[in-house]
């Protein structure tokens, strides 16, 4: 569940999971948890600046959540008298956890963030690189199945006819 919130033009958003809300708001956000999903950013814009070979290699590099693990910088658990956790690596870990099972309609509200947050951390042009890059490669992939499924079906009307005439000189 997402609870949308402008707080004087400033955007803030409530995320609950499993019974946790997390709150991503510029105001509660650390010197540290800012400087964590900067880092995270400049990680993975080094890696596509020199892509890897496989995807499998992509990944355990740790390339395929950096999305993900900013954003779960940029979030802070809301205790149930609704003031924020104190930001630490184990609330971190929680979050990042916790983000990974959010179902995938949140993902608008997720990018929101992660682009509002480097924003008005002074990243907007590296992170309109990497998440346009993203854009890409989802474009990219989307383009390969469909060429792959095109593909599968030529070979697959091209080897019946074979198949049967296989069959009926027997």
């Amino acid at each position: 569940m997402v609870g949308h919130e402008e707080r004087g033009g400033m955007l803030v958003r409530d995320f609950t999971v499993e019974g946790a809300t997390y709150r991503y708001d510029m105001e509660l956000i650390t010197l540290e948890q800012a400087n964590m999903a900067a880092e995270v950013l400049y990680y993975k814009r080094a890696m596509l600046e020199k892509p890897a070979a496989h995807v499998a290699q992509m990944l355990r590099a740790g390339g395929g959540d950096y999305l993900l693990r900013a954003f779960a910088y940029t979030l802070r658990r809301i205790d149930a008298d609704g003031k924020p956790a104190p930001f630490s690596d184990q609330e971190y870990e929680r979050a990042l956890q916790d983000v990974r099972t959010m179902s995938v309609r949140t993902h608008a509200d997720v990018e929101a963030c992660v682009s509002d947050f480097f924003t008005r951390f002074g990243l907007e042009s590296v992170a309109r690189t990497v998440l346009s890059r993203a854009d890409e490669v989802r474009v990219d992939l989307a383009d390969l199945i469909a060429s792959l499924g095109s593909n599968l079906a030529q070979i697959n009307a091209a080897e019946r006819p074979a198949a049967s005439s296989n069959a009926t000189e027997s």
